[in-house]
């Protein structure tokens, strides 16, 4: 069983939990984890002290524990995904190439398309691992769940169009003719 406490009333950036004509809330938050055949029990409270706003709220919730594995999958499927994508990145170089002047340029609108719409997921992502990772607190329901900045709109329509402009360069490379313009070289 592992517990964590803290005191309710000002986060980590400053901000205040508050009643509801802005007045500092003041109390304990308690959290209790409890793991047994695969299962964890997470128990919380919340015990509000300040006058007037006096209460308790306890949460319960049980659900399935990670595995064992889940890192190690983690780490492989990480670097499957950048082999891969570094093997199509070269090939879709290579083919490029030869390709006309236009093509080319679609190519490289369409990536900087990609790379401007990874941009604002990819740096939530990070900003939220980091904080998982380094972040000192015990509250951990302050972060966002890191799965938010890919599966949930605005971003998840960010990562739609990344994925819709990487697929345009693809096609570009595979298809199309090559350019024929090409100066003779004399021997």
């Amino acid at each position: 069983v592992q517990q964590h406490a803290g005191v309710v009333g000002s986060s980590a950036d400053g901000d205040e939990t508050t009643g509801g004509d802005l007045t500092p809330l003041n109390g304990i938050d308690q959290v209790f984890d409890a793991t047994r055949d695969g299962q964890v029990l997470r128990g919380s409270a919340l015990t509000i002290i300040t006058p007037e706003f006096e209460r308790v709220m306890i949460n319960v919730r049980i659900s399935p524990a990670e595995p064992a594995w889940t890192p190690a999958a983690v780490a492989f499927g990480w670097l499957v995904g950048a082999v891969l994508g570094w093997l199509l990145a070269a090939w879709a170089t290579y083919r490029l190439r030869a390709r006309t002047l236009p093509s080319r340029l679609g190519a490289l609108a369409l990536s900087f398309t990609a790379i401007g719409l990874a941009a604002h997921p990819t740096t939530g992502l990070y900003a939220t691992l980091s904080q998982l990772a380094f972040d000192n607190t015990t509250d951990i329901f302050r972060i966002a769940p890191p799965y938010r900045w890919v599966v949930t709109s605005p971003s998840a329509w960010l990562v739609m169009g990344t994925l819709i402009a990487g697929t345009g360069v693809l096609i570009l490379a595979a298809t199309g003719r090559p350019d024929t313009t090409q100066a003779a070289t004399v021997a």
